[in-house]
């Protein structure tokens, strides 16, 4: 009987099997990974099933039949250890270009705020007012690239 050895039918134990009706011996299985440990007893076929030793790190083996760590785990769906690298320099490669392109940015505002006048309060100086008749045009109040910074600094930070 396939997974039984010997004249009385004793189970093969976990870690061997035997594939045939015969008095036979249990071979010994071959396809557990290092991290891992066989838990199956009477196996049939030289494909014997087997857990991973640390399940609380490790996937499950239909997942990770390597019983690899996450690390590892990860390096080998990526594709090896070198595209898992060039991956992960594209990445920092990318968010470096990302915060490079903020700060240069930050820093023209920055700049274009210096040589802007202050446009918003001219609509509550007298002269604007002599000039328009006491009546403010409605263009002074628009948001705009301009002024949003100083309707920004008005609105949130100082209260």
């Amino acid at each position: 009987m396939p997974g039984y050895s010997g004249p009385f039918c004793k189970v093969c134990l976990p870690g061997t099997f035997k594939p045939d009706y015969s008095y036979g011996v249990c071979s010994r299985c071959q396809n557990k990974p290092v991290n891992a440990y066989y838990d199956k007893a009477g196996e049939s076929s030289a494909l014997c099933s087997y857990e991973c030793t640390e399940q609380r790190l490790i996937e499950r083996v239909a997942s990770n039949p390597d019983c690899l760590e996450p690390v590892g785990l990860e390096m080998q769906r990526v594709g090896g250890v070198s595209s898992f690298f060039l991956l992960l320099l594209a990445f920092l490669f990318f968010a470096y270009l990302i915060y490079f392109t903020m700060q240069c940015r930050s820093l023209e505002i920055l700049n274009e705020k210096k040589a802007l006048k202050d446009t918003i309060y001219a609509a509550w100086d007298e002269s604007a007012e002599v000039a328009h008749r006491g009546r403010v045009a409605e263009h002074y109040y628009a948001l705009n690239d301009q002024t949003i910074w100083c309707h920004t600094h008005r609105m949130y930070l100082v209260g």
